[in-house]
């Protein structure tokens, strides 16, 4: 069974610091709105999605971490965590979110 799990940030020590993020149109999240860019706080030292990339669509993307331009392909400061597919927040199949 394909698998996903959360566990430590690439860095190995606590993160702390303003993200850009970009949400995603094609998230099947109800509790974002489906446009738009945004600088908001982000911390976390275990907040890195990994596992099989197989089960992560662009369904199950709710936001994506970006540069200050929009890139999503941004790495590191950008994505504090080194997330699968950039982005620190993940959907169920129901629609529900997991940040």
């Amino acid at each position: 069974m394909p698998r996903i799990t959360l566990t430590n940030n690439d860095s190995g020590k606590f993160e702390c610091r303003w993200v850009h993020l970009s949400m995603n149109q094609k998230s099947r999240c109800v509790f974002y709105e489906r446009d738009g860019k945004h600088v908001c706080p982000g911390s976390a030292r275990e907040g890195k999605f990994a596992g099989d990339l197989r089960v992560i669509t662009d369904k199950n993307i709710a936001v994506y971490y970006t540069d200050e331009q929009g890139d999503r392909n941004a790495l590191y400061p950008f994505n504090p965590n080194g997330s699968v597919k950039i982005s620190p927040v993940f959907v169920t199949i129901q629609g529900g979110c997991l940040v």
